[in-house]
């Protein structure tokens, strides 16, 4: 009788939000990814004793604002102070789904018992991040299973189903260590075999994890190719790099560019010197994100398109650029100027690849934007004049021919996304090359190269990462990461990214574990539901009932 009645352990508000700052503590950039594994029990214990009500939603919110808080401060540091201030509203809006699925588990579990509570907790939660990866107002970061984006013993399998499948992994490490403390509730005779099975559990979902991961490394992975590539770090502060205006760093990036080649060229002519196999010029010279200025006038930005098409054929070297584009700014008022510098509401992300040789430049328009970092909502866009660009659901992919492979380029935070990355693979990229946002300083740049490894892992895709500053990296299809520029000075750097050309599960089916929990928690929600409607209700035995049925006699 004690034992039925005893508190579980860690079932306090207190510790649920110790909880809420321990699962921070997992996700890149402190990245202590154990802690993600068992950060959930005190919830779940929490979460078990409660019934589904506002006062519960409320809890859950509190734990999952805190993980959400300490894991996208950076996002506070952006150079426009409206946007920052959009940014810290929108960090309150990021536990919603997670809050909802929880409580809709919570509902199940009330009148249909723990068992079914518990997978339907698993199901809602995988379908409440699916609708986060996909839906254009939705934030990656807060997905569970980008805790284990630094676990490379753990997360191989990631190449079957994706970042959900890591959430499922997370989530179900999580169930198990609950049930092996909830066991000591359970009767004496019971208790141990609980608690044995719990621990069982526990200990195979980490072994097997293990385990593939060990057999997916263990071979040797030779790539059918290699493309040289130049990278060009300019090394200029971000709030000047945001600038649009600032024309100056081209000539900047030209200059640094033409030091790199001259290496490149002055090593060539001595390995041929030596009788050694010369080192030919680069297949791809690469520039970051935002390199070029927008002016708001076609005509301007084409003379400049023509001027470093000219640069390119000279040199005999193909240049990947970042960009700000001219886009049509009908309807524009000048309330905008009071809030965005002016070509803000002109301008979009853009990728530029110009072949030597050859006139233009073959062009990709980013295509997925975050919520208010990238885009804002049209109504508030509306309401500044169109200021910056409003919300963008998709556009054309558009794969850059470099040299004997094909690559995609990714701007900003668009490679957070695993199924639009994995699409360009799909489409036939041998390569993905990452342009990487200069906001967000270190922490934000080494959580967008964490991020970056599972994109790899799901794709079976090298990547390599343009950072206007202390970024750039090569990053393995096993998931290994290479800083490649480590100084604090304007230089260039030279790598071998390997190409491939098969493909993962994950890039040819996608998401598929996200759609059929979604599926799955429609249709078990719905049985519920009627269920609960239609089944016969206990009527209630009557106080002078009961006490007739204890008169003896």
């Amino acid at each position: 009788m004690g034992s039925r009645h005893r508190p579980r352990p860690f079932g306090s508000l207190g510790w649920s939000l110790a909880g809420g700052l321990a699962l921070s503590l997992s996700f890149p950039p402190v990245g202590f990814y154990p802690l993600a594994w068992v950060a959930l029990v005190p919830l779940l214990s929490r979460w078990v004793g409660r019934k589904a009500s506002l006062a519960l939603a409320r809890e859950i919110y509190a734990v999952f604002l805190v993980a959400s808080a300490a894991t996208g401060f950076w996002a506070l540091h952006l150079p426009n102070e409206l946007q920052s201030a959009l940014a810290g509203l929108g960090l309150l809006l990021v536990p919603l789904p997670i809050t909802a699925a929880f409580w809709g588990a919570a509902w199940v579990r009330e009148r249909f018992g723990l068992k079914l509570g518990l997978t339907a907790l698993l199901v809602d939660v995988l379908a409440a991040e699916f609708l986060t990866l996909h839906l254009p107002f939705g934030t990656p970061w807060s997905v569970l299973g980008h805790t284990q984006a630094l676990a490379l013993p753990f997360i191989q399998a990631v190449e079957i189903g994706g970042v959900l499948m890591l959430s499922a992994w997370v989530l179900a490490l999580n169930i198990a260590a609950f049930m092996a403390i909830e066991a000591s509730r359970a009767p004496a005779p019971r208790r141990w075999a609980d608690r044995g099975v719990a621990v069982a559990a526990f200990s195979a979902i980490v072994v097997v994890a293990a385990l593939y991961s060990t057999v997916r490394t263990a071979g040797d992975d030779v790539p059918p190719g290699h493309i040289r590539i130049g990278i060009v770090q300019p090394d200029i502060a971000a709030d000047r790099w945001e600038d649009p205006q600032d024309e100056k760093r081209v000539l900047h990036l030209a200059r640094v560019s033409d030091a790199l080649l001259a290496d490149w060229a002055t090593e060539e002519t001595a390995a041929s010197r030596s009788n050694f196999a010369a080192t030919p010029r680069p297949d791809l010279l690469i520039w970051p994100r935002n390199s070029l200025p927008v002016y708001g006038d076609v005509e301007r930005e084409r003379e400049l398109y023509q001027r470093l098409s000219t640069w390119s054929t000279r040199r005999r070297t193909p240049l990947l650029t970042g960009a700000r584009t001219a886009i049509n700014d009908e309807g524009r008022t000048d309330k905008a100027a009071q809030f965005f510098p002016l070509p803000m509401s002109r301008s979009q992300q853009s990728a530029l690849l110009f072949v030597p040789s050859q006139d233009g430049a073959t062009r990709y328009d980013q295509s997925r934007r975050i919520p208010i970092l990238e885009a804002v909502p049209s109504a508030i866009a509306r309401s500044v004049g169109d200021a910056v660009p409003a919300f963008k659901l998709g556009s054309r992919r558009t794969l850059l021919p470099a040299g004997r492979t094909h690559l995609a380029a990714s701007l900003g935070y668009e490679s957070v996304f695993g199924d639009h990355t994995r699409r360009f693979v799909d489409d036939g990229a041998n390569l993905l090359v990452a342009m990487s946002p200069a906001t967000g300083g270190l922490a934000g740049r080494r959580q967008h190269l964490a991020f970056l490894r599972l994109r790899a892992l799901e794709t079976g895709r090298a990547i390599v990462v343009a950072a206007p500053s202390g970024g750039s990296a090569l990053v393995l299809p096993d998931g290994r990461a290479t800083h490649l520029v480590s100084t604090n000075v304007p230089e260039g750097t030279r790598v071998e990214a390997p190409i491939y050309s098969g493909k993962t599960l994950y890039v040819m089916y996608g998401d598929w574990l996200g759609q059929l929990a979604l599926l799955i928690g429609i249709i078990g929600h719905a049985t519920f539901a009627y269920i609960n409607r239609v089944r016969p209700k206990k009527a209630p035995r009557s106080r002078s009932m009961a006490r007739m049925r204890r008169v003896p006699g």
